[in-house]
């Protein structure tokens, strides 16, 4: 299981980004900084395939950074990971119908 604490967020170029402290199972494994540039998070990329494995787990498998801009909101938005599950599902469909139209 997947937590972050200590989250940091900031204005970036394009939108919103933050800086944050991963946990493994209670366990800091990172610092992952993603600073909505447009990049790959820094901090993630050890941790990506057990972050998508994680995504599966609570109904949302999507890319790593996705499941871990999940968490981030969830735990920014205190609710919980299972809300912000549907919330993003509901959110990605509306992208997946509006990619379909243009």
């Amino acid at each position: 299981m997947f937590t972050v604490k200590n989250v940091r967020s900031f204005q970036g170029r394009q939108g919103i980004g933050y800086i944050c402290d991963l946990y493994r199972n209670n366990e800091k494994v990172s610092t992952v900084e993603d600073y909505a540039n447009g990049g790959y998070p820094y901090g993630i990329t050890r941790y990506a395939a057990e972050l998508r494995e994680y995504g599966k787990t609570i109904g949302l498998a999507y890319s790593e950074e996705i499941v871990l801009n999940c968490i981030v909101d969830s735990v920014e938005n205190n609710v919980s990971i299972e809300t912000m599950v549907v919330e993003y599902k509901k959110f990605l469909s509306r992208i997946n119908l509006l990619k379909l139209w243009l």
